[in-house]
C-alpha cells in the first residue's frame, strides 16, 4: 500500500491574506431547511442535500423540491457531489448516484462509514471515509484503497486536479495520491470550491485579541499562491458558520448557517 503522506512536497505557504475590494452581495432569503450536507450546481441550478430531500434552486434563489412524495424513509444523501452531469453521495452506509431529474438513486457499493468528503475527477470519484482515502469507479463501483487519510474538510477538483483540505493544510494531490502542500496554518474550513483558476474556502478563523473565531471568505489564486481575503455581506453575521458553498457563473452561492434548521442564502461576485 502507498502511503499518501509520505514525502510530502513543500511549496508556497500562506502569508498575511490580504483584502479584496468588496464583490457585489445580495442576501436571497432566508430557508427553512433540515441540516444540509453538500451543495452543488449542476446544469445551471443549484442542488442542496437537506435532510431527507434535494432541495433545487435557480440563480436567483427560487428553489423547489425535487421529490414531489416527500418520503421521510428514503433517507438524507450525504457529502453530496456532482460528477459527470450526475449525483453522488452517501444514503447510510452506500454510495448512491442520484439522476439530477427524476430523483431517482442507484446503489454502486456498500459498507462505507464517516465519510469527510468526496469529488470526482478523471472518470473515477475519490472519497475519504474509515480514516482513508478511495479511488471508486463509478460504473461498477469497484473501489482502491489509496493511503490513510482522515480530518478532511473539503475535496474539490478543478481543472484536472484534485485539492483538498486536511489537518488545517491546502493540499494538491495528483494521480499516483501523492500530494503537495500549498498552505497551511488555515482555520476551521467549512467549505471549498473552485473555479477561474482559483479556490474558494470558507473558515472560522481564529481571532487571538478575543479569544473567539470569525466568519472569513478566502480566494485562493492556484497561479500566484496568493490568497486573499474576500468581504462577507454587510448583514452577515461576525461568527456564523456556512453549511455550502457553490459558484454559478460568476457568483459565489453561500448557505450561512442561522442555528438550527435554518440557512440564509447569498450570493457575492467573485468575478
Amino acid at each position: 500500500m502507498k502511503n499518501v503522506l509520505t514525502g510530502i512536497a513543500l511549496s508556497i505557504l500562506f502569508t498575511t491574506p490580504t483584502l479584496a475590494k468588496p464583490g457585489a452581495a445580495k442576501n436571497l432569503g432566508k430557508r427553512e431547511w433540515p441540516t444540509m450536507d453538500g451543495m452543488v450546481v449542476v446544469d445551471g441550478k443549484i442542488y442542496f442535500s437537506s435532510g431527507t430531500t434535494l432541495m433545487i434552486s435557480d440563480a436567483a434563489g427560487k428553489t423547489h423540491d425535487l421529490y414531489s412524495d416527500k418520503n421521510p424513509d428514503r433517507g438524507g444523501v450525504g457529502k453530496l457531489t456532482v460528477f459527470d452531469g450526475k449525483l453522488f453521495g452517501f444514503r447510510g452506509s452506500s454510495l448512491v448516484k442520484i439522476d439530477p431529474n427524476s430523483g431517482k438513486a442507484v446503489g454502486l457499493n456498500d459498507g462505507w462509514r464517516e465519510p469527510e468528503a468526496m469529488a470526482g475527477l478523471d472518470g473515477k470519484l475519490y472519497a475519504v471515509s474509515d480514516g482513508a482515502l478511495w479511488e471508486t469507479d463509478p460504473s461498477n463501483g469497484k473501489y482502491t484503497k489509496l493511503g490513510e487519510w482522515s480530518n478532511v474538510h473539503g475535496m474539490v477538483a478543478l481543472d484536472g486536479k484534485l485539492y483538498a483540505v486536511m489537518n488545517r493544510e491546502l493540499l494538491l494531490m495528483d494521480k499516483k495520491a501523492n500530494v503537495t502542500k500549498l498552505a497551511d496554518n488555515l482555520g476551521d474550513v467549512l467549505g471549498l470550491t473552485g473555479a477561474f483558476g482559483k479556490l474558494y474556502f470558507f473558515s472560522l478563523d481564529d481571532n487571538n485579541a478575543t479569544g473567539s473565531h470569525d466568519s472569513t471568505l478566502h480566494e485562493f489564486d492556484l497561479a500566484t499562491k496568493k490568497d486573499t481575503r474576500i468581504p462577507l455581506p454587510a448583514d452577515w453575521h461576525p461568527n456564523a458558520g456556512i453549511t455550502g458553498m457553490a459558484i454559478l457563473g460568476d457568483k459565489l452561492y453561500l448557505a450561512m448557517s442561522n442555528g438550527g434548521p435554518s440557512i440564509t442564502l447569498y450570493t457575492i461576485d467573485v468575478k
